[in-house]
């Protein structure tokens, strides 16, 4: 118990006022929402890079919160022009991706084998 509530005496200094946002409501920005892209199966690691490291970039790139690979979706937390960003990104690598003539001869080979 403190010294002055034994005294009877209210400090109102470390109340919050009534209909003031706490700390918590003021660190988080509600201007941020979250979009999900599907991406094609099995090119989760594509996005990721070794060690994360593609992720870092695009982070670093956009600006975006948050960029979460689950189940070949991608989890997106940021502003609506850093996610439309982000997403322009992850389409970019995957353009490049199915446009190599060598993944293209890979991806052939692979499915006569199967």
């Amino acid at each position: 118990m403190s010294r002055d509530s034994k005294h009877g005496k209210d400090d109102s200094r470390r109340r919050r006022h009534d209909g003031e946002p706490s700390w918590y409501d003021k660190a988080v920005d509600t201007d941020y929402q979250e979009e999900v892209m599907p991406i094609p199966e099995g090119m989760t690691g594509l996005i990721k890079g070794k060690k994360g490291w593609r992720i870092k970039d695009i982070k670093e790139q956009t600006g975006v919160k948050e960029l979460n690979i689950r189940d070949d979706q991608v989890h997106i937390r940021g502003t609506e022009e850093q996610c439309s960003n982000a997403k322009k990104i992850i389409n970019m690598i995957l353009k490049v991706l199915f446009k190599s003539p060598l993944f293209v001869l890979i991806l052939y080979m692979f499915l006569l084998l199967t």
